[in-house]
């Protein structure tokens, strides 16, 4: 895993001993990096201040994504070969229970307002929509091989990557149905949008035969791309930092991170990070400089260092994180 420097686009810190993590991500007071190790079967909490692990829990089998609900208190795991999202307290990460979904769950993303967890069901062409209070979810199709999801800021409309056809569609839960859609280049994998609402960017990674070179900038609002920004070959993963005008993608079959400039849309700058970058997750404090750093992690029974098979979005067993 790696830490980048946002200010000055560079390495602060590598952190080893995290086996085949796929997927980071910051809360959203700043305070805590959680993780998912695959090769571990864990979900992992870690101190961004010193680079050391806070506490470590077993997930189901082949834990894709990890996120925090907005106000801190949960964290909630894909694991695609349980068809389930494993649901922590935090930050003691106590499981809680299990939620059942669609068939390879994989990317997923809270509502702003925290009533929510839209999931994407990547083997079963749905998404769910899990309500927060109760734990019930429902369940709404959307296309073939969705991977990832964001929510609008107003939490009204779930975006979600399709990788056949290549697709970035629009989804209104409310109503439980699609309700637009926006072609791009390359297969996309992970979608975000800005915070003022303006921006929706796709990932489009393409396949390693046939890797994708570009981010796709997306009208939230008419569905209609407006621009295309070009990256490095394979960019899997997308964040935008709170004031719109910076996004970070990585691009996973180049090894490299993108800063891109929002208010150009153009590369500010390229970095080597480790290989194969994934998952990536923006914070408000500043990293630590401190060069390698190794932790050590407990393999659980449902960690597998064979690698993530049958998830057909996960190319390679790496993550970074800004």
């Amino acid at each position: 895993m790696t830490a980048i420097d946002a200010a000055s686009s560079t390495v602060a810190a590598t952190v080893n001993g995290v086996a085949m993590p796929h997927n980071v991500q910051a809360t959203p007071d700043g305070s805590t990096v959680l993780a998912v190790s695959v090769g571990s079967g864990a979900v992992v909490s870690l101190d961004p201040a010193r680079y050391s692990v806070r506490a470590t829990a077993q997930t189901d089998a082949h834990p894709a994504h990890v996120i925090a609900s907005p106000d801190g208190q949960r964290a909630y795991v894909t694991s695609g070969a349980a068809n389930a999202v494993d649901v922590y307290q935090l930050p003691s990460l106590k499981r809680v229970t299990a939620v059942r979904v669609g068939a390879g769950p994989h990317g997923l993303r809270p509502s702003p307002d925290g009533t929510k967890v839209v999931v994407a069901d990547a083997k079963a062409d749905t998404v769910d929509v899990i309500d927060t209070r109760t734990l019930a979810s429902s369940r709404i199709t959307v296309g073939a091989n969705p991977v990832q999801v964001a929510v609008s800021p107003d939490s009204r409309f779930a975006y979600v990557s399709l990788g056949t056809p290549k697709k970035v569609v629009k989804v209104d839960p409310a109503a439980r149905k699609v309700v637009a859609s926006a072609s791009v280049p390359d297969a996309p994998v992970q979608v975000y949008v800005s915070a003022d609402g303006k921006r929706l960017l796709a990932a489009d990674q393409g396949t390693e035969q046939e890797p994708g070179h570009d981010v796709s900038v997306i009208d939230p609002q008419t569905m209609a791309v407006t621009a295309t920004i070009p990256v490095g070959a394979g960019p899997h993963g997308v964040v935008i930092d709170p004031s719109g005008t910076r996004a970070w993608v990585t691009n996973t079959f180049a090894d490299t991170v993108s800063a891109i400039d929002l208010t150009s849309n153009t590369v500010a700058a390229t970095i080597p990070v480790g290989k194969a970058p994934n998952g990536i997750s923006f914070g408000t404090t500043p990293p630590i400089k401190a060069g390698s750093v190794g932790v050590e992690i407990p393999t659980y029974p449902t960690g597998d260092m064979e690698g993530m098979a049958g998830m057909s979005s996960n190319p390679s067993p790496a993550a970074s994180h800004t």
